[in-house]
């Protein structure tokens, strides 16, 4: 993901944001001119510390309303300060699979909604909500369950949801939330104490721990 950044960054420093374009002059200030050819996004950007100082300046409102955001979020994940990726598990690929049952992954991608919730039990219960459009359907019926299964013993573990990306992009999703999922997420732990937050592309999946949700960028941010 950076790396891709810091090639456009290299052949038109204008085309990337302020904010990009000065945390690769950090870097290469710090790293020096023998650190990594150019052309290839310097190692020592992996470290945490330069990637925390480039995630604050990011966080500015100037980056959370524009494309700049998903990036943003991206790069949380992809430097791994937040979430952790891994392998698609079975669940994740039934609920995939049925969707694109109805509605082919690649001639007709959709998007969808999935709540995992646990009673003290140890009962499962799994929601599902899908159209036939690249947005998921606002799950107005599935949430006013949750108000009401919340008050009986049971507790909103998981929300799945799935990325894709068009053909030029080879289909595969981001594994990182959008500013409208970060904001969604917001809501679901604020009103039903969402636990975690998965979001898959068909062949992996990242997990997001409720306590790693505020910090990635949301619509909003900079109200």
């Amino acid at each position: 993901f950076l790396d891709d950044i810091y090639h456009q960054y290299l052949e038109d420093p204008d085309s990337v944001s302020a904010d990009w374009a000065a945390y690769f002059r950090e870097v290469e200030s710090e790293a020096g001119a023998s650190a990594a050819p150019r052309g290839t996004m310097l190692s020592a950007s992996r470290s945490a510390e330069r990637v925390a100082r480039a995630a604050a300046s990011l966080r500015s409102g100037r980056a959370v309303e524009t494309m700049d955001g998903d990036a943003y979020n991206a790069m949380l994940v992809h430097t791994g300060r937040a979430g952790r990726v891994r392998p698609m598990n079975a669940l994740e690929g039934e609920v995939l699979n049925y969707q694109a049952s109805r509605y082919p992954l690649f001639s007709h991608p959709t998007e969808f909604h999935g709540f995992v919730t646990q009673h003290t039990s140890g009962r499962i219960r799994f929601f599902f909500a899908a159209s036939d459009t690249e947005w998921p359907p606002h799950p107005t019926l599935i949430l006013q369950r949750l108000e009401k299964d919340l008050l009986q013993g049971w507790t909103l573990i998981g929300h799945l949801h799935n990325h894709f990306n068009q053909r030029h992009d080879h289909y595969v999703g981001t594994l990182a939330p959008s500013l409208a999922d970060a904001q969604y997420y917001g809501m679901l732990v604020e009103r039903f104490g969402l636990h975690k937050a998965y979001i898959t592309n068909g062949l992996h999946t990242v997990e997001l721990d409720a306590d790693e949700l505020g910090a990635f960028a949301a619509h909003g941010d900079d109200e």
